[in-house]
């Protein structure tokens, strides 16, 4: 039952179907969105335009592929059959790198210039000069003989190569068991606790709950765009305030990471406003409603949001300009449309900059004020070193396999001299020219 497990963990089909279904994996996360990354209003969009898969991402948490058991359980699987087979590829450059002998052929006086063994009338310390010189390393020496081997750090090249892999995978295995993320939508001078919610959060199998480990603020943003329109890049002002007071201002921007206390910290390239709006009805009761909408990208373009607040019996859709005066981006006046429906029948609309107030159907609204909001993604992740480094020991081991390929000589003691067998494992054609320089040179040498 063991060999036969083993058989199945190490089989090609089986590896190959393996590294089928986690690549098909990776390439479903990028046709679907997934919700630690892809903006709320974004997967919303999504959602409501493929409803047909929702089922389906839905029971296989297509949304959240890397924290899903199943990925794990693929990963788990690869890395006990990657376990398996680098400790064979272990095994077999052990007993490559030490064993002592090959099988000789049989003597004959009628040898083609290119054939793998000769015999050589030369002494042991005159065979042991020339190939050192050679650059034959001997790794092994008994009475009847000996081994010389160039480039003996070739054999380990599969054997590194497949602990690179090991380590990579078990690298990402703990990275999708204890990895945290967070997402957050701060508006300027808003500090989230680590009590408090989060926009979105996900955490790996073994990993408890996220809980940043000390307060953070935001301070201020400045966005900056291209000349045609579009975010060229955010960049924000962020203050770390620990248990006991004490305040670490830090500075993020798109496109790079940020570093803090065990947290990575990532700038979305998404900002928008909250539109403060005060309501008063016809008997004088009046309460606040808050619409959050993505700040547009374009003078000529706006941003659109449908919104359903318990306080009226409305719908509400809004749309935002991101300058009154369609004349600068990073304006701090933007204009906003309101309308008012009841039964998807158009009852009002109305347009407001802040401060500015008008009547929206029974309702007397007030643009209080606009504060600005930008999001941000934290990640507490453990098994990236890991990950690079078995990418860096993989590569070592691919460059081993390839570029530094053992060529072997067997030498068996015999009357007067040696009888000689060598050995290429690849690309023998390319070698041949330095095994005939070599038995040329052995061949040349007589005993004395």
């Amino acid at each position: 039952m063991r060999f036969h497990l083993k058989h199945i963990l190490t089989s090609p089909k089986t590896v190959f179907a393996l590294l089928l279904l986690l690549l098909s994996s990776v390439a479903l996360s990028i046709f679907i969105p997934q919700e630690f990354s892809t903006p709320p209003a974004q997967l919303t969009l999504w959602q409501q335009a493929h409803p047909t898969w929702l089922p389906i991402i839905q029971r296989f948490d297509l949304a959240r592929l890397f924290t899903a058991p199943w990925f794990a359980a693929l990963l788990f699987i690869f890395l006990l059959s990657l376990t398996i087979t680098t400790y064979d590829q272990f095994r077999h450059a052990y007993k490559k790198m030490f064993s002592i002998s090959a099988p000789m052929p049989p003597p004959t006086n009628q040898l083609s210039p290119t054939a793998d063994h000769f015999e050589a009338q030369i002494s042991a310390a005159a065979l042991h000069s020339t190939l050192k010189r050679a650059g034959y390393w001997k790794l092994a020496d008994t009475d009847g003989g000996n081994r010389y081997v160039k480039h003996p750090w070739g054999y380990w090249g599969l054997t590194l190569l497949h602990l690179g892999i090991l380590i990579t995978i078990a690298g990402a295995l703990l990275l999708v068991a204890t990895q945290k993320e967070g997402v957050l939508r701060l508006t300027e001078g808003e500090t989230h606790t680590p009590n408090s919610p989060w926009l979105y959060e996900d955490h790996g199998l073994l990993a408890p709950s996220f809980r940043l480990p000390a307060a953070v603020r935001l301070e201020q943003f400045t966005p900056e765009f291209w000349n045609k329109g579009g975010v060229k890049s955010i960049t924000s002002n962020l203050i770390f305030i620990s248990p006991n007071g004490q305040a670490a201002p830090l500075t993020t921007t798109t496109g790079s990471i940020l570093q803090h206390q065990g947290l990575r910290i990532y700038q979305e390239k998404t900002f928008g406003n909250n539109f403060h709006l005060l309501l008063t009805d016809r008997t004088g009761i009046t309460g606040e409603l808050i619409l959050d909408m993505e700040s547009p990208t374009s003078l000529t373009k706006a941003s659109y949001g449908n919104f359903d607040f318990q306080e009226i019996p409305y719908h509400l859709k809004a749309k935002s300009y991101a300058d009154a005066a369609k004349t600068n981006l990073a304006s701090n006046n933007p204009l906003l449309v309101v309308r008012l429906f009841a039964n998807n029948q158009l009852i009002d609309e109305l347009s407001l900059t802040k401060g500015e107030h008008g009547d929206l159907g029974p309702y007397a609204v007030k643009l209080m004020g606009v504060t600005q909001w930008t999001g941000f993604i934290f990640w507490e992740k453990t098994g990236m070193p890991g990950i690079f480094w078995g990418i860096f020991i993989f590569s070592l081991g691919a460059l081993l396999y390839y570029f530094t390929i053992p060529r072997e000589l067997y030498c068996q003691k015999r009357d007067g001299g040696y009888r000689l067998r060598w050995k290429c494992p690849r690309f023998r054609d390319h070698y041949l020219e330095e095994y005939c320089s070599v038995r040329q040179r052995l061949q040349g040498l007589k005993n004395p």
